[in-house]
């Protein structure tokens, strides 16, 4: 999700041609409990997150979980150059070392020079 604290799931169920009324879900929870769709969830803090959610008929029989992993984080990452020449550089070539850190870990970086 990236940088959003509220989610709303919405969810519907068919047993056959009949739809299914009756919903259980959980947020990062053993125990699931009754709801119905949509589903809110609001103020959530950056972290990964496990919504489920299944149906129930009317003879209480649970559907198999359906189930939605997503991450919220709402911190930037943070990028510095960590070693780089300095002055007039003289030669055709240059290192130059940058660091990335962020708390759900970094897929890439992209630099440019100008």
């Amino acid at each position: 999700l990236g940088n959003v604290k509220d989610i709303i799931f919405e969810f519907v169920g068919k047993n056959g041609i009949m739809d299914i009324t009756n919903f259980k879900c959980g947020l990062d929870v053993a125990a699931s409990t009754s709801c119905s769709s949509p589903q809110n969830f609001a103020n959530l803090t950056d972290k990964s997150y496990t919504f489920t959610v299944k149906g129930v008929n009317d003879l209480g029989i649970e559907s198999t979980p359906q189930s939605y992993t997503f991450i919220v984080d709402t911190v930037a990452p943070v990028v510095r150059i960590s070693s780089s020449p300095s002055g007039r550089i003289t030669s055709q070539t240059a290192s130059i070392s940058i660091e990335a850190k962020d708390l759900n870990g970094i897929n890439s970086v992209e630099c440019s020079l100008n």
